[in-house]
């Protein structure tokens, strides 16, 4: 097991160092002509550059490749062609930069060429796809998860007769040059250029795209490539096909220069950047070509000069500067501020200036950045000074919930107007707290404390924010009482209010004021007041209180009715009166409720109800009457055997139901019989009568079932010999009987003791602790032979049900110690020490040889006395 281990450790060490190693590369092809072979086809030179590891060596540089040709369309392979190498060389540069800290002068890549130097195709209208693959990338690479174990795809497409360009099948890939030496500063500003030429001068177009997967670490240079589709290597989050080195770099889709800042070096400072060059023929797309490389982000620094746009100075006329990338130490700065004819000092040689600006205006800011003079690196942009930029804004009262609030834009510009707004209300609870309006509007749903932004602009590009908080109040809550009510047409009601505010009730009918806190109220139809409530504030409540208005009251107690007793009843009062009083109170839950629940002991109560709105009133009466429940009796619980039936009894009514019907003969009957029942049962019986209550009455029996009483007098057949006490042992119950008592130490208990002097068959009775009972019996054969061991003097075990186990029979034997089978090497082959247990013929589940073998055995008689023996017996097949 170790030397397996062993042996897969070095065989994953050995495809690690083979394959980790590629760090980009691509393909081209040139159309050549006709065919030479066959002028009716195509003959194109093809050419794959693999960019690697410096070190690359040995096995890790393929002296052949192959490239695998698959349809254009439908991705079936048409040949897989083995090129061979055709150059091998280091890209490296021989000096240091003076201009860049650290070292430069070292190797970059490894370029490794294969050249297809001709291949003639037939025309086809889906053209061709041209593939390779190869595994594996750097490890611990900062843009690419398990990069270590993550193979690459080199792909380009030759179009064919079906693309809308003529003569796109006569088409030459665009060339990339091979001088990728450029040194990337991490988190500094660099340009590298991406750029290729055109042998048809067809236009081109820049973009970063995915880097491919492809090959893997059991198998890194797979004979065919794998057909199209191909899919992205696993990006880190922060990255992507389409953001390489971060948000921070772009790549001009004209020129193909990538500028940027450099991302920070987080492992290896290795990242793949994949450009697609997109081929365009008087406006019409050809085709694509992709180089990758894995571009190495170093610790290091440039002199180099780069400004950020600077944006309009509005807050006044001094301005500070700063050069936007990180220079080295002892880096000599020059700035001009563009104001040469002012009078005043118009450059510095400070690191971070600041100026101050003698009029407004537009100014060319000029930055030259060197090294002792070496080194130099200049950059121009332009400063708007236009100051006097007073942004601001204010908010009208009230500023309640639900109420809109207006903003004003109150901003102020010396030069220029303001142009343009953003504002944000702040309501986190909502996406729609933005406005670009000068003058805008919002209504928050909740009250609080919310900051409010307006981002503002000017016409001389001035821009600047202002914040501020507003709080909203909640609207103020207005207490009515009472809220909804009923009057009689002859009454008066007065309405009561909680609050500090002015208060206008509407409509005016029947209202003795309609700006009192607590007014009185006399209408004389159904009638809703209106209140309008204000609060010092300003922020405004609305509530309601609907009168509704009755000229009389009527009330119907229900019929009188007859219960069972205690089963109690809803007394269904309909009434359109606002209060009740019900006499007497007795057995009601609530005397004071349209509907309380009487439950009425007594065989017959009138109840008198009262029912009134103001000064409307009217009565009725109810008389309820109660009966009696039958006396319903199930019988008692009793006890029954498994397997024997029992009657039921039950009393109390002229019709009984049982449940449920298991077992039973009949369920509508007042003795049913539970027929044989095996489980434990409870039974409900429903008793009903005619002469009281209409209702059933139910009462409760359980029929237990004791369980089954199994007899057990120990196998059915056993063997004694003669003199020797034979132990019976009986199970199943607390009390036994064996019959017949012959030879019979005791008959009455579980264990009786035999001493048999002729064959003879027992039987034993046992009785369970309900006095179920149950019988069972054992044949005795007596051997009138000494207490020993008998084992037969051959076997065969070929499984035909027939002398198949060698087992010893054992007579007049209590114990058996041991059994043990040897061959006649003396190796021990079968052990046991349970009776009845016997060999098989097979050792560690082989079967065994014929021949002879040597059997072993120990055991005690009922006296006590230990018996060996040994002997041999024949195995046979």
């Amino acid at each position: 097991m170790k030397k397996t281990f062993l042996i897969t450790c070095l065989l994953i060490c050995t495809l690690c160092s083979f394959s980790r190693h590629i760090k980009g590369g691509f393909f081209n092809y040139k159309y050549l002509g006709p065919g030479i072979s066959n002028p009716s086809y195509l003959n194109y030179k093809v050419t794959l550059t693999v960019y690697m590891d410096c070190n690359a060596n040995g096995n890790q540089i393929d002296p052949s490749v192959n490239f695998t040709f698959f349809d254009g369309t439908s991705s079936s392979i048409i040949i897989n062609m083995t090129v061979q190498q055709t150059s091998s060389y280091l890209l490296q540069k021989l000096y240091d930069d003076p201009c860049i800290s650290g070292d430069q002068a070292i190797c970059y890549y490894r370029i490794v060429t294969y050249e297809l130097a001709n291949i003639e195709l037939p025309v086809s209208a889906n053209g061709y796809t041209i593939s390779y693959q190869r595994c594996c990338r750097i490890e611990n690479m900062d843009n690419i998860a398990n990069s270590g174990t993550t193979g690459n795809t080199y792909t380009i497409k030759i179009p064919g007769t079906a693309s809308t360009v003529p003569n796109a099948n006569k088409n030459s890939s665009p060339e990339f040059p091979v001088n990728d030496t450029v040194v990337i500063c991490e988190n500094n500003f660099f340009r590298y250029p991406f750029s290729a030429t055109d042998p048809d001068k067809d236009s081109l177009s820049y973009s970063f795209c995915n880097s491919l997967s492809g090959g893997s670490a059991t198998d890194p240079a797979p004979r065919i490539a794998d057909a199209p589709p191909y899919y992205p290597v696993p990006y880190f989050s922060s990255y992507s096909g389409s953001f390489p080195l971060g948000s921070a770099v772009t790549i001009n889709p004209v020129t193909g220069l990538i500028t940027g800042t450099a991302p920070p070096i987080i492992n290896t400072g290795e990242y793949a950047v994949t450009v697609c060059v997109s081929e365009y023929r008087k406006g019409i797309y050809i085709g694509e070509t992709r180089k990758e490389l894995h571009i190495r982000v170093r610790d290091c620094s440039a002199t180099r000069a780069f400004l950020n746009p600077i944006p309009t100075s509005c807050n006044g006329f001094n301005v500070n500067f700063t050069n936007a990338a990180i220079n080295p130490s002892g880096t000599d700065y020059l700035w001009n501020f563009g104001e040469a004819f002012s009078g005043i000092n118009n450059t510095s040689a400070s690191a971070t200036p600041s100026h101050i600006y003698g009029d407004t205006g537009v100014y060319l800011l000029k930055l030259r950045v060197s090294i002792g003079g070496l080194c130099a690196d200049s950059t121009t942009t332009r400063v708007k000074v236009y100051p006097g930029f007073f942004p601001g804004f204010k908010s009208n009262a009230p500023l309640c919930k639900g109420f809109p609030v207006q903003f004003t834009d109150t901003t102020k510009a010396k030069f220029g107007n303001a142009t343009n707004w953003q504002w944000n209300f702040g309501d986190i609870s909502s996406t729609a707290d933005t406005s670009v309006k000068k003058n805008p509007t919002y209504a928050y749903p909740d009250s609080g404390t919310y900051t409010v932004q307006l981002i503002v602009g000017s016409t001389f590009g001035c821009i600047d924010t202002v914040q501020r908080t507003v709080t909203i109040r909640n609207s103020p809550i207005i207490t009515v009482i009472p809220h909804d009510t009923l009057i009689c047409f002859i009454d008066t009601l007065q309405i009561k209010t909680s609050g500090t505010g002015t208060f206008l009730w509407s409509p005016n009918y029947n209202i003795n004021n309609v700006t009192s806190s607590s007014p009185l109220v006399s209408p004389d139809i159904p009638t809703t007041y209106f209140l309008t409530f204000t609060d010092p504030t300003g922020c405004v409540g609305r509530d309601s209180v609907f009168v509704n208005v009755v000229t009389s009251v009527n009330i119907n107690a229900g019929n009188d009715t007859t219960i069972c007793k205690t089963d109690g009843m809803v007394l269904g009062t309909t009434s359109n009166a606002l209060h009740y009083l019900w006499t007497p109170a007795t057995y009601l839950n609530s005397d004071t409720v349209r509907q309380p629940f009487a439950n009425p002991l007594a065989p017959s109560i009138t109840y008198h109800v009262t029912g009134n709105v103001g000064k409307c009133s009217s009565s009725d009466d109810i008389t309820i009457r109660t009966l009696p429940y039958p006396p319903a009796k199930a019988g008692n619980d009793t006890t029954v055997c498994y397997g024997r039936s029992v009657q039921l009894t039950a009393t109390g009514g002229i019709s009984y139901q049982w449940s449920p019907s298991s077992f039973l003969n009949a369920v509508n009957i007042a003795n049913p019989v539970a027929v044989n029942p095996t489980t434990t049962t409870q039974y409900i019986v429903a008793v009903t009568d005619i002469t009281g209550c209409p209702k059933p009455a139910f009462d409760t029996v359980i029929v237990n079932v004791d369980p089954l009483v199994v007899a057990n007098a120990g196998p059915s057949d056993t063997t004694s010999v003669l003199g020797e006490p034979l132990l019976l042992t009986g199970t199943g119950g607390i009390a036994y009987e064996w019959t017949p008592s012959t030879w019979l130490s005791n008959p009455a208990i579980a264990n009786a003791v035999a001493l048999p002097e002729d064959n003879i068959t027992y039987f034993l009775k046992v009785t369970s602790e309900a006095g179920c009972q149950a019988t069972d019996s054992i044949r005795v054969k007596l051997y009138k032979v000494p207490p020993s061991f008998y084992v037969p003097t051959g076997f065969s075990p070929n499984n035909d049900q027939n002398n198949d186990v060698l087992k010893p029979i054992l007579l007049g034997m209590r114990t058996l110690n041991y059994f043990r089978v040897y061959n006649r090497w003396g190796k021990l082959l079968f052990y046991t020490s349970t009776k009845g247990q016997g060999w098989d013929g097979t050792f560690n589940g082989n079967p065994q040889d014929p021949g002879t073998y040597v059997w072993m055995a120990e055991g005690a008689t009922f006296q006590g006395k230990v018996i060996k023996r040994r002997g041999y017996v024949l195995l046979l097949r």
